[in-house]
């Protein structure tokens, strides 16, 4: 029925419709309509994933997955051309001969030349060495990308020669550089690789090269690992003149951050985010991480990789000079700072002093760290307080004292307590164990249980009140003493002989009050004269 009128009123709406614009004005205002109760309802529904954490982490493992599912497809391909296109590519050739020609301006200004003084004012967004910074940060994040794929194709190849190594050397680069130095090496253990790795993996290394299962490999698949290699160290090269390039312009691009964490760390944080603006997207709990790299503990085994709790924060010289049992609350105070400064640098006033924000946030940090350092102040001890020997005010009288009395201890209990010198005592068994009996009992003792004074005066003063509730008292009569009265009027009555007795007694003292203390007297009158 609701539908059939709602169709009803549609199409009496429909009618009234002079043209067909104002029909379509009208379906478009009901279209923007729906389109806000939509929005409103997918932002509750984003809400609502972003606070259950468990479809966030099915979501990034989806999305990892289908990302190692696509650089897997990237790497089947033979071609390193076509693996890695960005290398020999004409945009990054042209790229790099802007970005060796600006050095080469700036080491031939510093012998002189006005061009090569330290500049002073940002940069507009028309400035070509603007654009050149901007691109900047997109090469480097293609960069890091081609590196990645070239490393998984590396492995791919050489894991029929040696299959271990992957899970020993995590870092792709020094993947590179010691595939590149081992190469179709039969013995593994005699090529040196101490400028490269540590110790630790390096003796890890030659005891899985000595049970290692791989064979060796062909000469045209040896000489493709190894020009793949040299690619990927050429690429890292470039990646950082990049990084030197960006670093020297710092202080215009972000002079708060590079206040507060210096410019390498700076520089690296921008390029990584993909500029400023990306940096200043990144929350502080997650700034703190940007940069850290997976590890292994001793490089035995891959089970102990861990992500390493250290980024391009942790490598700044306020986090280095830090004790090392405080460096990650110092990592977390930086990284809470560094947003700020991000943002501050994002939106900067040129009127004012280019790095005063990063600068006074670096002092609330160094105070801070100072703060964490200090010795806890010493105990004061304390003098006691002066001893008060008055008598203190307690709550007392007859309720209190009725109260002990009710609570104290009996007779039966302090006969039991109680011991003769030189007498044993009786005991009685309660099971396995004896129980003595103390002076109950005995000789000795007054050989009854007796009861305290003021026990008969508690128990005395309770039959008065008693007595008094039922109209009686608790003297003791005798037992011929019977409740009948004789009476003149009525014969034989039935009374209490208490309360009558209590009645004559009040008689009795009236009259006493008022006839006790006269007489009577006879007075003579005279007899009147006749």
């Amino acid at each position: 029925e609701k539908r059939a009128r709602g169709r009803l009123s549609t199409n009496r709406q429909t009618q009234r419709y002079m043209s067909a614009d104002d029909l379509l004005a009208d379906f478009e205002d009901e279209d923007n309509n729906e389109a806000a109760v939509n929005e409103e309802e997918e932002q509750e529904v984003e809400a609502t994933v972003e606070d259950d954490d468990g479809v966030d982490e099915e979501g990034d493992a989806l999305m990892k997955a289908g990302e190692e599912k696509a650089l897997r497809e990237k790497t089947k391909s033979s071609d390193l051309e076509k693996v890695a296109p960005l290398l020999h590519s004409a945009r990054f050739t042209h790229y790099l001969g802007r970005l060796h020609d600006t050095v080469a301006k700036d080491k031939a200004g510093a012998s002189g030349s006005s061009s090569g003084k330290k500049r002073a004012t940002a940069y507009s967004e028309l400035d070509p060495e603007y654009q050149l910074i901007v691109e900047s940060n997109d090469i480097t994040l293609e960069i890091f990308s081609e590196i990645t794929t070239l490393h998984r194709w590396i492995c791919d190849r050489y894991a029929s020669k040696f299959p271990e190594l992957e899970g020993l050397v995590l870092n792709p680069l020094e993947y590179a550089k010691v595939v590149r130095r081992l190469g179709n090496e039969p013995d593994i253990t005699a090529v040196d690789l101490s400028d490269i790795l540590p110790a630790s993996t390096i003796m890890a290394i030659s005891l899985s090269a000595s049970t290692t299962s791989g064979s060796k490999l062909d000469d045209a698949t040896t000489a493709q690992v190894q020009r793949a290699c040299q690619m990927a160290i050429d690429l890292d090269a470039a990646r950082k003149e990049v990084l030197e390039f960006v670093e020297s312009r710092m202080s215009v691009i972000a002079p708060n951050l590079s206040a507060l964490l210096g410019t390498t760390v700076a520089a690296n944080m921008i390029v990584a985010a993909g500029g400023l603006t990306g940096l200043c997207k990144i929350p502080a709990n997650n700034l703190q991480m940007l940069g850290a790299m997976r590890k292994t503990a001793a490089g035995f085994s891959s089970a102990t990789t861990r992500l390493q709790a250290s980024g391009f924060i942790f490598s700044s010289d306020i986090i280095q000079k830090t004790p090392p049992s405080l460096r990650i609350k110092a990592v977390r105070q930086a990284a809470c700072k560094a947003a700020l400064a991000a943002r501050a640098d994002l939106f900067i006033d040129p009127s004012e002093d280019p790095g005063k924000v990063g600068r006074d946030m670096r002092e609330i940090v160094e105070k801070v760290i100072d703060k964490w350092q200090e010795a806890p102040p010493p105990k004061q001890i304390k003098p006691l307080a002066a001893p008060d020997d008055k008598p203190k005010p307690k709550r007392g009288g007859k309720r209190v004292a009725k109260m002990k009395q009710r609570t104290q201890q009996t007779e039966l209990r302090k006969q039991a307590n109680r011991m003769a010198f030189g007498v044993a005592e009786e005991s009685v068994m309660s099971g396995d164990t004896s129980k003595g009996l103390g002076m109950i009992g005995s000789s000795q003792g007054s050989g009854k249980l007796r009861m305290a004074a003021q026990d008969k005066g508690l128990l005395k003063a309770a039959k008065e009140k008693a007595a008094k509730r039922i109209g009686g008292t608790t003297t003791s009569t005798s037992g011929l003493a019977t409740s009948l009265a004789f009476t003149p009027v009525q014969g034989l009555e039935l009374g209490n002989p208490e309360i009558l007795a209590r009645m004559q007694a009040k008689v009795d003292q009236a009259n006493a009050s008022y006839f006790g203390g006269g007489s009577f007297k006879k007075v003579r009158t005279q007899e009147p004269p006749k």
